[in-house]
């Protein structure tokens, strides 16, 4: 494994966080990250052993990877993870979040994880990356928080489908 990638998951590692994503870098208007957190992974390797844990934190990764497609996924932290993803709104975050959640939580061995997801979308007070990135997290602990099983969106978490006023 080269030193751009996690040794147990394959993932970009956090070393190497941006550089796989040229279009954040400046920030593309059509850009947003969504940033997860794996619930009670320290438990199952407290129950079924280390493992098991690996095992099933290499599996999540897979998942992510899989629904994320060719987008850019790296694995942050001991169960953290960050998307680099493209979208129209808010609306496709939570398309996108949906599907991440339900390849997540097939069952592994009979073992559930859930997962705490937080996500922030460019907008015009974007400042770069760094930014980003600390919005997404800010909405992930917002999640976590909240004890909501749904994606918090920043920089809010409205509709893009709801109907407009006819005078805006």
């Amino acid at each position: 494994m080269d030193q751009q990638h996690d040794a147990l998951t394959g993932l970009l590692n956090r070393r190497s966080m941006w550089t796989a994503a040229p279009w954040l870098t400046p920030l593309a208007p059509d850009a947003a990250l969504v940033s997860l957190d794996v619930i009670g992974l320290h438990a199952i390797n407290a129950e079924f052993g280390h493992a098991f844990g690996d095992r099933l934190l290499a599996e999540t990764a897979h998942r992510v990877q899989r629904v994320a497609g060719d987008s850019p996924v790296w694995r942050v932290g001991g169960d953290e993870f960050v998307i680099a993803t493209r979208v129209a709104g808010a609306d496709d975050v939570r398309r996108f979040a949906r599907h991440l959640r339900v390849a997540i939580e097939e069952p592994l061995d009979g073992t559930i994880v859930g997962v705490w997801m937080g996500a922030a979308i460019v907008s015009p007070r974007s400042q770069g990356v760094d930014d980003l990135w600390q919005r997404a997290d800010g909405a992930l602990y917002r999640a976590m928080h909240q004890r909501t099983r749904d994606v918090v969106i920043d920089p809010d978490d409205t509709s893009d489908s709801a109907p407009q006023p006819p005078w805006q």
